[in-house]
């Protein structure tokens, strides 16, 4: 028998959980993050009237879309096609870790980490979510777009609250 047996109790791991939910809520020490799910059907343009009977552009602005331009030109939101592609996106709110050194302890031995990963933790009912977006946008800065490098893993003290996931810089 270990002398560690029964130091980690259930009244510990219930501890150990709020801990954590209370670091991943919202305004706690995460950041938003965009997932970006590629695009889904045509929609028809907000830009231009549509021509029922060619079904495209009449290429008439419709003085509410967003790009104005002069009638009989070429609508420069959907080309004259009447449609655009509508981009579906999604913010969460994760724990992210951008230097993999703080991350990735492997005592004396040297270990090179690729420039350009990350790192996030979250809770894990938002793992299905993460698995199907094309990519995220960290902290609202589109410079800061990356992919998926594995699926995320499922993990807790005991359970599987958490999902941890790494990603790669685009």
């Amino acid at each position: 028998m270990s002398i560690f047996t029964g130091i980690i109790s259930q009244q510990f791991k219930e501890i150990y959980r709020q801990a954590i939910d209370a670091l991943l809520e919202d305004n706690a020490l995460t950041i938003p993050c965009t997932l970006k799910y590629g695009s889904t059907k045509p929609i028809y343009c907000d830009n231009c009237e549509m021509d029922p009977i060619a079904n495209r552009s009449s290429n008439i602005y419709n003085n509410t879309g967003p790009n104005p331009f002069e009638d009989n030109t070429i609508c420069p939101v959907c080309l004259g096609k009447g449609f655009i592609n509508s981009n579906n996106t999604e913010t969460i709110y994760m724990a992210v870790l951008f230097n993999g050194a703080g991350w990735l302890q492997w005592g004396s031995k040297t270990v090179q980490i690729p420039d350009g990963m990350a790192q996030s933790i979250c809770k894990s009912e938002l793992s299905s979510r993460i698995k199907n977006a094309d990519s995220i946008i960290f902290n609202g800065d589109e410079s800061n777009v990356y992919t998926l490098a594995g699926d995320p893993e499922l993990v807790g003290l005991g359970d599987t609250n958490y999902a941890i996931t790494m990603w790669k810089r685009q």
